[in-house]
Formats: structure tokens, sequence, C-alpha cells
């Protein structure tokens, strides 16, 4: 949907979602913690973990978190789906 979403590095717990053709930014997140995992999109959700435990669902459309999961210590994986379940390592 013309949207590009990055992170603003994994020392900073900052998520932007930009309009690709206009490079206006639509959205801003900032997360609870640093260290942000490679980012997977399905169904209009964005999952991201942190390196600190947390895993995040951001909705991709109003830019805001639909949910959060503290896993555990040390999560440096991204998240994974399949079958509409999510899978953390």
């Amino acid at each position: 949907n013309n949207k590009l979403l990055v992170s603003a590095g994994y020392h900073n717990p900052d998520i932007f979602c930009f309009d690709y053709l206009t490079g206006k930014c639509l959205w801003g997140l900032k997360l609870a913690e640093t260290g942000a995992s490679v980012m997977v999109i399905d169904d209009g959700m964005l999952l991201i973990n942190t390196q600190s435990c947390t895993l995040y669902a951001i909705d991709i459309e109003k830019g805001t978190l639909a949910w959060s999961k503290w896993l555990g210590p040390n999560i440096n994986h991204s998240p994974t789906i399949a079958n509409q379940k999510v899978y953390v390592a």
C-alpha cells in the first residue's frame, strides 16, 4: 500500500512509516526497548522483536501498537509467521 517501514537503528526505539511515493512521514512510534529485529509484515500488522525481550504487533495503517508480549531475555531473531501464528526463537 505504498508504505516504507523503517527502524531508526539498533540502538534507537523508533519505528517510522513513510509514503514511498512522496516521502511523507505517515507515522512514528517509539517502542519501549531498543534492539529492533528485522520487521515481518502480515495481514496489515508489522511484527518486530527487540533484543531485550519483547514482541510487538503494530497496526500499519494507524501506526498504533496492537499488542506486545514480553518473551524472555535476549531475543536475537526476527519473528516468523505461518498459518496465522507467530513464532519466535
